[in-house]
């Protein structure tokens, strides 16, 4: 049985900003790129976490400017629950999803770029995070898709 809709996936969700590659990342602090809200009303951050090194710990928060290059602030409600070694929470994803109504409801009118901090504590950690948008300011959503997408297969 046929799906009775045309659109494609990869045309209403894209690659909304330059992630954070998959890469062991030793103690310290790393972002992603800017996602312009003006692009697309939501934004999903997916984090994949490989091996957390010994006693090692790692966070994350939804961050938010006015402008691009502007100072972030933390977005309230979208910090994740500390993952960490000695809770066995290796090897796992977590999901983000920001709407631009939540930003503009938390934040304030002007609020219009988000990047994830992600912070890994005491030890490494293998980390990827990847940044998608949804709901472009028009269709196809892919037409807004960052640079730092390579290429799309669709069968």
């Amino acid at each position: 049985m046929g799906f009775p809709w045309t659109e494609q996936l990869t045309q209403s969700l894209t690659v909304a900003a330059a992630g954070i590659s998959p890469v062991s990342e030793s103690a310290g602090t790393y972002l992603t790129s800017a996602v312009d809200l003006k692009k697309f009303r939501k934004v999903l951050f997916v984090l994949n976490v490989g091996v957390i090194s010994s006693g090692g710990t790692l966070s994350a928060q939804v961050q938010a400017a006015t402008t691009s290059g502007g100072t972030y602030s933390n977005v309230s409600g979208t910090s994740i629950t500390q993952l960490t070694q000695a809770g066995g929470n290796g090897n796992q994803t977590v999901l983000v999803e920001v709407s631009a109504d939540h930003l503009q409801n938390t934040m304030g009118n002007g609020y219009e770029f988000l990047k994830l901090q992600v912070v890994v504590g005491t030890a490494a950690s293998l980390v990827n995070v990847t940044v998608l948008g949804a709901i472009g300011d028009h269709e196809p959503t892919s037409g807004n898709a960052d640079a730092s997408l390579l290429q799309t297969v669709v069968l």
